[in-house]
């Protein structure tokens, strides 16, 4: 069980899991539902950012800061490259302290 309110007063706009066949996610990729479950963001991620947001997100689960924000492009089959700002922050599970879940 999380401490959803808490979780929400820690983050910047709020909490949005990391669905991948959420229908947010599916307008931002350009993909259906049945296309993105199963996947990751990386998946639709430009080749160009994987690295940096990877960099950004090490720090966050080393515990360096409590959420990273930096700026990334998706992909869609088409070619065309969306920008977004993605801002990431752990949720600590209030049943299993060790354990944490990423979340947009």
């Amino acid at each position: 069980m999380v401490d959803s309110r808490r979780q929400w007063f820690k983050s910047v706009h709020g909490v949005a899991w990391t669905e991948t066949d959420h229908p947010v996610s599916c307008a931002l990729a350009g993909r259906s539902a049945d296309e993105l479950r199963g996947t990751d963001f990386l998946a639709f991620t430009h080749p160009d950012d994987i690295a940096p947001c990877g960099q950004q997100l090490l720090r966050l689960l080393a515990g360096e800061v409590d959420s990273v924000s930096f700026d990334k492009r998706y992909l869609r089959p088409n070619g065309l490259a969306i920008w977004a700002r993605a801002t990431v922050s752990l949720m600590q599970a209030a049943t299993a302290p060790g354990e944490a879940q990423l979340v947009r």
